[in-house]
């Protein structure tokens, strides 16, 4: 179900449950532990789901769950993007074929989305009847915007997506293996400590806890050294 490749400068989970990648509660605990053999130490974190990212919560199942087990699926589900959200290391959601509802949920949870021109992207949660969860999306796009997919169940493709600050890059299926790798070796070399507080700062921990955190681990001593003799910081003697 799931493939973890590590590469020299990010890590790569591969994952493929069914024919869309259908999220129910098997999927969830065993992505929950694949995330948790992930070190501290990755710089980034590339997930993709193959053909689709993912088409969303398992429609044939939910329809005879009674509504106190879709309570513990949802909070389970919450519980894992929410460690996926504050994970340690930057995070980039691979996007193709569809990434639908609590699928879409999935890519806004990490820090960065890149689709291939032909996927999609949808909030279809009133078509079904749910109401879709749309903190994260209210966090990364205009309000109204947001109302208008939301309450319509749009599905948009990539560069509607990327007008709309849902995608961060597009790419053709040919190239965005080659041109997202290269940006995510960008990533590479940079003070773990300060990628961890900076993310946390753009959630709940505030800023000023994160700067006096990220202080605290005295990463700035290798960091303004190294700049100074011209070398690669050294981030793992602290």
């Amino acid at each position: 179900m799931f493939q973890v490749t590590e590469h020299s400068q990010y890590t790569h989970i591969q994952f493929s449950h069914d024919k869309g990648n259908s999220i129910d509660l098997p999927f969830i605990h065993r992505f929950m532990e694949v995330l948790d053999t992930i070190s501290e130490k990755t710089s980034v974190l590339i997930i993709e789901g193959t053909p689709h990212f993912s088409v969303g919560m398992n429609l044939q199942q939910l329809a005879h769950l009674a509504p106190l087990e879709v309570t513990t699926l949802f909070a389970t589900y919450e519980k894992f993007l929410n460690k996926l959200e504050t994970a340690p290391f930057i995070t980039i959601a691979k996007i193709t074929g569809y990434a639908m509802g609590a699928g879409a949920e999935l890519a806004l949870s990490c820090d960065f989305r890149w689709m291939e021109q032909k996927a999609k992207i949808g909030f279809p949660g009133v078509n079904v009847g749910f109401t879709y969860n749309t903190k994260r999306l209210q966090r990364l796009i205009p309000l109204q915007i947001a109302k208008r997919l939301v309450l319509s169940g749009s599905t948009i493709n990539g560069q509607l997506a990327l007008s709309y600050g849902i995608a961060d890059r597009i790419a053709s299926h040919k190239r965005i293996d080659q041109e997202l790798e290269e940006y995510a070796i960008q990533f590479a070399g940079k003070s773990p400590i300060a990628i961890k507080y900076a993310k946390e700062a753009f959630l709940e921990l505030g800023s000023d806890v994160a700067l006096l955190r990220s202080i605290e681990a005295e990463h700035y001593h290798e960091g303004a050294l190294a700049f100074i003799e011209g070398r690669p910081p050294q981030w793992d003697k602290f």
